[in-house]
Formats: C-alpha cells, sequence, structure tokens
C-alpha cells in the first residue's frame, strides 16, 4: 500500500511538474511576443520620425522657394505697374493695362508707396508662414 502511495505521489508530482513546465514556457513566449511588439513599435515610431522630418524639409524648402517666387512676383508687378518707365512704354504702345489689375494694384498718384506694400505683403507672409509652421509641428 505504501508503494501505491508513492507512485501516486510521484505521478501527481510529475503531472504538477509538466503543468508547471508548460506554464512557464508559455509565460516565455508571451514575454518573448510583448518584447517584439514593443520593439516593432518604436522601429515604427523611430520610421515616422524620420518620414516626418523629411516631409518638414520639404515643406520648408517648398516655403522658401514660394517665398523667392512671390519677392520676384511683388517686384515684378511693382516694375510693371508702378514705375513711370512702365507707364511710358505703355503709352507708347497704346496698350492699357487691364480694369482688375489697375485697380486691385496700388498706384503711386494714389499716394500709396510701394515699398511699404511690400513690407506689408512679407509681413504678411511671414504670419501665415508661422501659423501654418506651428500647425505643421503639431503633427
Amino acid at each position: 500500500m505504501n508503494r501505491k502511495l508513492e507512485i501516486e505521489n510521484q505521478k501527481a508530482f510529475e503531472a504538477e511538474k509538466r503543468t508547471y513546465e508548460k506554464s512557464v514556457a508559455y509565460q516565455h513566449a508571451l514575454q518573448s511576443q510583448l518584447v517584439d511588439f514593443e520593439n516593432r513599435k518604436l522601429d515604427e515610431y523611430e520610421q515616422f520620425l524620420k518620414e516626418k522630418a523629411m516631409v518638414d524639409a520639404i515643406v520648408a524648402k517648398i516655403l522658401e522657394e514660394d517665398e523667392k517666387y512671390e519677392v520676384l512676383l511683388v517686384q515684378l508687378l511693382v516694375t510693371l505697374f508702378i514705375s513711370p518707365e512702365s507707364s511710358k512704354n505703355v503709352s507708347k504702345n497704346n496698350a492699357k493695362p487691364s480694369n482688375s489689375l489697375k485697380t486691385t494694384l496700388p498706384n503711386e498718384r494714389d499716394g500709396v508707396n510701394p515699398n511699404t506694400n511690400v513690407s506689408l505683403l512679407k509681413t504678411a507672409r511671414l504670419k501665415n508662414t508661422h501659423t501654418f509652421k506651428t500647425s505643421v509641428s503639431r503633427i
């Protein structure tokens, strides 16, 4: 009888041992999956930051180019529609500027300084750029 008890205890102990080993293996597998998941999240976040930096650089370059072209456009418009030489050339060619441009652009005879308009335009541009950069940096 004593022998049967020992055999039953040994079987119960081995069953408990197998159950414990399975739970330890399961715990290791879950821990490994969690570590892999965290590593994957970190890799994806680093990739996101790289892509964001690239997009920010592209946006900054576009804004810089826009500002250059805007300054050139303002200079061209000032030269064409406000300078005295351009009005002489227009009268020589018997060509008239369109009314829409004439009414929207300031004229020296209206008492508007073209340099003031350029600085106001630059100020407005800088305010818009700052707002845009602020909104992009929040993303």
